[in-house]
This record gives structure tokens, sequence and C-alpha cells, in this order.
């Protein structure tokens, strides 16, 4: 990044985000035709007993009933935020000790409202077959043609190079924990400079969220086929655009998507109560899709370094002319050379070494005046008069 003037880093910064919100388009796309083509969700399975007004879980009463327990303190203004963060911070402390049994309950609630739970497993496997075929069009289809169409290389070959960092995204399911294994794939066995894939990358890990859009336009149809719900063409196109956007603010952690997920199926007005029934499989989802990220992440660095070697190639011409031309003027000044910045020769190494075919102009020659007779001459033989001249 410092190595980067603001016009270079704006351009970048500007090709990156074209590419992220166009495949992150894409796979949204590419899941709404996967989940409209397979139809994985059956109606027949769920009981449609329409129990949605069934206790709305009073929040606002137990909210309530919590902070009147602080007594005499929460009638205070003074200590008003004081007792609220406490109140927060204890609820807090008990969701997440009790967030494990609670989400068993809940996928247990959802398989007990289901009459036949081996037509509900067999959904739920073509539920999960549905994303893997999509995640599969859109990382061996989408992502490979549009690299090979803009840098004419073979993506094979680039995969090939971020396998570490593709295994290490299906074991953590995490973006950012595979951020270091995805820097050192792209840097050591795909040549991309540095200061594109210390740019790119971390802006994708939270932005490009390929997976996760797919991902999420799946479920949010899913959900309504489930239900039996129809959706127009007006609503499928809401689908894709909410998934986009949900995927962008999606966090690059574990099973962030049915959270954001929540969003889109708000705002097609369908039953959020069905996400339950998804957090069976989620757990294997998350990191194929999590895959995908870190994969769309790594082709997008490839790309963005592609359209920007020109301007990183000259940078780099002109940063070492001008180096070179500060070495010549302490040399001709008859300063001592040990004095010579060491920032400014390893940054001519850096340079060097990361870019091997660039040529830098050879300094002037220095040819030393020819001494008189005697000293290192006469020691040399190049001074040393003839017999004739001596005699």
């Amino acid at each position: 990044m410092a190595g980067l003037d603001a016009k270079s880093s704006g351009k970048m910064g500007s090709r990156a985000l074209v590419y992220y919100f166009a495949t992150t388009i894409l796979a949204g796309i590419t899941g709404i035709f996967v989940v409209v083509a397979i139809h994985p969700g059956d109606p027949s399975v769920k009981k449609l007993a329409h129990q949605e007004e069934k206790e709305n879980i009073k929040v606002l009463d137990t909210f309530l009933d919590i902070f009147s327990a602080a007594g005499a303190e929460g009638k205070v203004l003074s200590d008003f935020f004081y007792v609220l963060n406490d109140i927060i911070m204890k609820m807090v402390e008990m969701i997440m000790w009790y967030s494990p049994f609670g989400i068993m309950c809940l996928i247990a609630g959802k398989l007990m409202e289901i009459d036949d739970l081996e037509r509900t497993a067999g959904m739920l496997g073509m539920y999960m077959v549905t994303v893997i075929v999509g995640l599969l069009i859109h990382s061996v289809i989408t992502l490979p043609l549009i690299y090979f169409a803009i840098t004419k290389k073979n993506p094979g070959t680039f995969f090939k190079g971020m396998l570490q960092a593709w295994v290490t995204a299906l074991g953590t399911a995490s973006s950012s924990a595979t951020l270091p294994i995805t820097f050192r794939c792209l840097e050591e066995n795909n040549h991309i400079d540095k200061r594109v894939s210390r740019f790119v990358v971390p802006v994708g890990a939270t932005v490009n969220m390929d997976g996760t859009a797919l991902y999420e336009a799946v479920g949010a149809i899913f959900i309504a086929q489930l239900n039996n719900i129809p959706l127009g063409a007006g609503q499928i196109a809401t689908v894709s655009l909410t998934a986009t956007l949900a995927s962008i603010g999606a966090a690059s952690i574990p099973s962030a998507a049915l959270v954001t997920m929540l969003m889109v199926l708000t705002a097609l007005d369908l039953p959020t109560s069905d996400v339950s029934l998804i957090f069976a499989v989620d757990w294997f989802l998350d990191r194929l899709r999590t895959s995908i990220n870190v994969l769309g992440d790594a082709y997008g660095a490839a790309i963005v370094f592609h359209l920007s070697k020109e301007e990183l190639d000259k940078m780099d011409q002109e940063r070492a002319v001008q180096d070179q031309i500060e070495m010549d003027q302490i040399v001709s000044s008859g300063a001592n050379s040990r004095r010579v910045s060491r920032v400014s020769i390893q940054h001519l190494a850096s340079t060097m070494r990361n870019n091997p075919h660039l040529r830098i102009p050879s300094p002037p020659s220095y040819n030393p005046p020819e001494p008189g007779n005697g000293g290192m001459n006469f020691l040399s033989g190049r001074g040393m008069p003839n017999s004739e001249t001596q005699i």
C-alpha cells in the first residue's frame, strides 16, 4: 500500500469493486436459476397449520421485566446506562451459554412439525444438492471464464496455485482466518504483486461474497417453495438484489449468512421461522461457500494485477531511475558510498527481485585520471622507463 500513489490506488480499487459487484450478482442469478430448475422445496412435507401468531415471543416484556429487576438504581437517570449495560451483558452471556441447546431445540421443533421425516431428509438433501450445483457452476464455469477472458491465462494452473488456501477455507469456514494462506498462495505460487494482493484481498474478504449471495438466493426461494408461495419476476429480481446487498454486509465469520438471510426473507415477506430448518445442514454448506468466496477473491486479485501491471511497471521504472540518480549524485559529490541510505538500496533490490525484466540505466562510467610516473604505476610497470630512455 505504501508503494502506491493515490491515482493508482483509486484505479485499482475501482477495478476490484467492479469485479466484486459483477461476480456477486452473477452468483445470485446462478443460484436463482438452479433453485428454480431443481425445485427442492416440497410444501407437502410441512404442516401448514398457520401458527404464526402463537406467542410472538414477548421480547419487550421480557426485557422490561429484567430492567425492572434493577430496583431503585433503575429509577435514577444518571445510572440508567450503567444498569442497561449490565442487563445487556447478562443477556448476551445467557445467550452464549444456551445457544447450542437453543439451536438444537429450534431444529427439533421444526422437525416435529413435519409428518414424514424421511421425506424431509430427502428434501434437505435436494436443497444441499441445489446449493452445491450452483457453487460448482460459479467456481468451475463463471469465475474461470472471466479470468481467462481478461488475462488469457490458464485458470487451472491458477487454481492449482490456490489449492492450499481453498482447502484452508474448507476447514476454517472463515475468509478472514484464511487470509495469510491466501496471501502466500497468490504471491509465491501465482506471482501476484504484493501491492495488489495486500490491497485487493482484504477488501474482498469483507465485500466479495459470491458463495454467500448464491446461498442466500437459493435459501430464500427454497423457503418460498416450502410454504407454497409463488414468486413473480419482480420478487425474484428482489431476491437477486437483496441477496447481493446482504452478502456484502455479511461478516467473514462462520454461519454469518444465516443472519443476513433474514433480510432477504423479510424483503419478500416470507416466514423467517423456517430458517431454523436450514440450521441442520448449514455447517457443511458454510464451508463450501466460504471456499468459493476465497477463490473469488483470488481470481479478483489476479485480474486486477493483470489490468494494473503496466502502471505498476511504469511506477517501478520511475522509482528505480529516481533512486539510481540519487545514488549517482551522492557518489559524484565525493561522499562516502557507505553513507548511502539502506532504505533506498533495499527498495531497489526489492524492485529488481519483483520485476526481473526491469532495466535500470547503467551509471556513468568513471575513468580516473592517469597519475604521473611513480607510485603504484611504477610498481605495476606502466610508469617504468625503458632501457633506451634510461641510457
